[in-house]
């Protein structure tokens, strides 16, 4: 399966840091956990949450945001509601819901498109194409069937398969890992991090951790 790489809507990409936040994942993913003690003892890696405003870097995008995050809702609303199977092509999707972040040629010649909704956005969606052209239908990523597919032992590539494009990407330097984290909403009211973590020798998941994304509650 070949993958050609594209672009979202500019307020779908945001640099990534690894400056502090709160509700950081601690050690083993629990929130809020020790930082160290008086006896010296090294203080557990932390996955640290840069906030909204670093990751966006400048307050006038900051600014702009919300308004970019209601017109994406907008049109994948829209997109939900008026696509039909069969009916609309691929064109009438990308007429929705932009261009797509990534295209997955299958070995049928349907296609999948990847729109994240990244960094503030708390969705995934997969459109599939048809061989024909023809929209076929389209999925939320973001859901705990997903979550559970995601395994030790599998590659970025298995888990990008599974779940789309990382919201953010954080290493762990002392333990030898990196961590992909996928922002998404609980309960139409509570954000949180689904974090697969990846040995950086082997590339594999080694673990499985989540965190709520404190920034969503004001902080």
């Amino acid at each position: 399966m070949a993958m050609n790489r594209g672009t979202c809507a500019p307020w779908c990409n945001a640099s990534e840091d690894t400056s502090g936040g709160p509700g950081d994942v601690r050690g083993g993913g629990v929130p809020g956990g020790p930082s160290g003690n008086a006896r010296g003892r090294a203080a557990p890696e932390v996955v640290r949450r840069p906030s909204a405003w670093q990751r966006l870097g400048r307050h006038f995008v900051a600014a702009l945001l919300p308004l970019g995050l209601v017109v994406l809702a907008g049109c994948d609303y829209f997109a939900e509601k008026k696509l039909v199977p069969g009916i609309h092509t691929e064109a009438d999707v990308r007429n929705f819901m932009g261009k797509p972040e990534l295209v997955s040629e299958e070995p049928d010649g349907s296609r999948r498109l990847e729109y994240p909704r990244s960094p503030m956005g708390a969705e995934t969606y997969f459109v599939y194409i048809g061989p024909d052209g023809k929209y076929k239908a389209m999925e939320k990523a973001m859901n705990e069937a997903n979550f559970a597919k995601v395994k030790s032992g599998m590659s970025r590539d298995d888990v990008r398969r599974i779940l789309g494009k990382q919201t953010e990407t954080t290493p762990l330097a002392l333990k030898n890992e990196e961590v992909w984290s996928w922002r998404y909403e609980v309960d139409n009211s509570k954000l949180m991090f689904f974090n697969a973590h990846f040995d950086k020798a082997s590339g594999k998941v080694v673990r499985i951790s989540r965190d709520q994304d404190w920034r969503g509650m004001g902080s």
